[in-house]
């Protein structure tokens, strides 16, 4: 604003050669400048710069290697009409009330971070999925989230898998945080240690498991006590039940399949 007020509004003088353009405003180089009265509202009583003579001739030769002074233009209306009432005296001071108001709380807390004493750096990172917190001890707990009101704060996208963040980094004035892609950490559950699953029928529950739908193999061993049930005393009770269902609903079905052809014959 004060380049503006500066560079365009200085030693503006006002032109009286026709009853259209009596209120006009032009600076020293021509140009026409705000009416008198939405000047006055914009910068208040804030006298006009005087621009020297050297610098006149330099801007009016710069001017002249592009064909553009003295270059004819139409004078605009005179346009005067009540702007909503500025804070302070001018337009420079509306807006730096403005932006005192809506950054105050931000700037309490950039203050407060860039004067604190950020925590050491941990020695050892915890290659974990998710947001990982660490303590000035170098402690560290999973957290959903950081709750924290001020940090700096860092992500890393691997670009030749997709624009997707892969880790990301911050730091506050009480802890340092990790995060870690799940795409970084699979690879330890797919191909991590041994481990076996015991459950009743659990082909069923085995369905639900997303590890198994990868492409690898992991080595997850499934053990069914339903089928240990039946190599040492056949069918369950349930099974048993399920079973003569399904023969009798079958033997139905084939006794009306030959009555129906009887009645077709």
């Amino acid at each position: 604003m004060r380049d503006v007020n500066n560079l365009f509004l200085r030693n503006c003088q006002t032109s009286k050669t026709t009853e259209e353009n009596q209120n006009a405003r032009y600076n020293p180089i021509n140009i026409q400048m705000l009416s008198q009265g939405l000047h006055h509202q914009i910068f208040g009583n804030k006298p006009d710069f005087i621009l020297d003579d050297k610098t006149l001739m330099e801007v009016i030769s710069h001017l002249k290697q592009h064909n553009l002074w003295q270059a004819k233009a139409s004078t605009l209306p005179d346009v005067d009409f009540k702007l909503p009432k500025l804070h302070n005296s001018n337009i420079i001071e509306h807006f730096n009330h403005i932006a005192t108001e809506q950054l105050k709380d931000y700037k309490m807390l950039l203050l407060d971070l860039v004067n604190s004493e950020l925590p050491p750096i941990p020695k050892n990172w915890k290659f974990h999925r998710g947001w990982m917190q660490y303590d000035s001890s170098g402690k560290s707990q999973s957290v959903d989230f950081p709750e924290e009101s001020a940090l700096v704060f860092d992500v890393e996208v691997c670009m030749k898998e997709g624009n997707f963040p892969t880790i990301a980094t911050a730091v506050s004035k009480k802890h340092w945080y990790l995060w870690c892609s799940e795409r970084l950490t699979e690879d330890q559950i797919k191909n991590g240690f041994q481990e076996l699953l015991v459950g009743h029928n659990v082909a069923f529950d085995r369905a639900f498991v997303k590890e198994q739908y990868f492409l690898e193999q992991t080595k997850t061993a499934f053990l069914d006590t339903m089928s240990l049930h039946m190599c040492v005393s056949g069918l369950t009770g349930m099974q048993r039940a399920m079973s003569l269902a399904s023969k009798k609903k079958k033997s139905t079905s084939d006794e009306s399949e030959n009555s129906s052809r009887l009645v077709i014959h």
